[in-house]
């Protein structure tokens, strides 16, 4: 942690975003938890599940409700592994936010890459 590039700037954001209260939860890298409820049998609503759905939606044509299922799950592990999740954030009992970013993307150093999700639990 002490070797990361502009630690200083990322604790100051931190520090600026973080909430008044100091009741905010978060978890940085690791696996993004579930949000929501199921997605489908046995998946949990998450960015990455809404990324599997979208990329598989033109191929579920046609398909049986197990069938899209055995395509989601293995749509999904693909997209596990091309991303990971950089922080979660969870403001309050209704807000969570959420980064998630391509290997290649870290390996590079490119933060414009970062995909940024906010959600709503309401």
């Amino acid at each position: 942690m002490r070797d990361l590039p502009r630690r200083k700037e990322l604790v100051a954001l931190v520090g600026d975003l973080w909430p008044k209260d100091g009741q905010a939860e978060i978890r940085i890298g690791g696996y993004s938890g579930h949000i929501g409820g199921l997605s489908g049998k046995n998946v949990y609503a998450t960015p990455e599940t809404e990324m599997a759905w979208e990329n598989i939606k033109d191929r579920k044509v046609g398909m049986t409700q197990d069938e899209t299922m055995f395509c989601l799950e293995e749509e999904l592990h693909q997209v596990m592994r091309e991303r990971v999740p950089l922080a979660q954030l969870r403001a309050d009992e209704l807000h969570i936010g959420r980064f998630l970013v391509h290997h290649d993307d870290l390996a590079a150093r490119r933060p414009d890459k970062v995909f940024s999700v906010t959600e709503f639990l309401e």
